[in-house]
């Protein structure tokens, strides 16, 4: 049968430029983001695009989702990957950058004014985003500039494949106002679950007859290729200064 593929199974299926995110740890990093219709949210990390399409969809048409990634190819092909699912229709409220996250936010959203420094600047960063999300290997370079376009009380989330990138996450944070809430590591496992007739040879040698009786029965194991370890998902709160500074000590 033909059936009209679900958005797990084309982010599973589609051809790939690096390795995606995979669905369960997409939708538990919209859960951790708190996603809502017509949330701002920025993604540092476009890579193949299926959590920007997650993303996309979870804010719906009245949000909008800034993702950027460093390589242009990359950010070229998860334009095409994006356009492929369901003609098209989440491109609207996606919005592609090529180039550093940090240097990519500024020109949108810093002043203009060349007479200001860069800490009068700093100081005059509006929080724009609902959530962000960081899919990089060292998200604490990028950090110190985007949580002050994070609004407070709402959450960033980094996506990390080792706990020694975790490690160095959480000591950093006790400079910032992020408070570590979470870290996940999310598992899937699938079962099969099947009928199945299993031969009842006791019953054969009873009656004396070469006829095979049978008997119907149930195939309840884990499939035998279960997902492994892709990542920890960190989860960090923006809060006041002082609120955040009185938790960390």
């Amino acid at each position: 049968m033909v059936h009209r593929p679900t958005l797990s199974s084309y982010v599973l299926n589609v051809p790939r430029k690096c390795t995606p995110i995979y669905p369960k740890d997409s939708a538990a990093i919209i859960e951790l983001l708190d996603v809502s219709p017509g949330d701002q949210l920025l993604e540092a990390g476009t890579g193949n695009g299926g959590l920007t399409m997650y993303l996309a969809r979870a804010i719906g048409s009245s949000g909008h989702l800034c993702t950027v990634d460093r390589n242009p190819e990359v950010t070229e092909h998860a334009k095409k990957i994006v356009a492929g699912f369901d003609r098209g229709q989440l491109l609207p409220q996606i919005t592609f950058y090529s180039g550093s996250v940090g240097a990519i936010v500024r020109n949108l959203y810093m002043p203009e004014n060349n007479a200001l420094d860069t800490q009068e600047k700093d100081n005059l960063i509006r929080p724009v985003f609902d959530g962000v999300v960081l899919d990089m290997p060292t998200p604490w370079d990028e950090l110190p500039l985007l949580y002050g376009f994070l609004k407070t009380d709402r959450f960033a989330v980094c996506y990390l494949p080792n706990m020694s990138q975790v490690i160095e996450l959480v000591t950093r944070c006790r400079k910032w106002p992020l408070l570590v809430e979470n870290v996940v590591e999310v598992n899937w496992r699938e079962w099969e679950v099947r009928p199945t007739v299993v031969r009842n040879n006791l019953a054969i040698d009873a009656v004396g007859m070469g006829d095979s009786a049978s008997v119907q029965a149930m195939v309840c194991r884990p499939t035998h290729m279960p997902t492994g370890h892709t990542a920890f998902l960190v989860r960090l709160r923006k809060c006041a200064s002082d609120a955040a500074k009185a938790v960390q000590e």
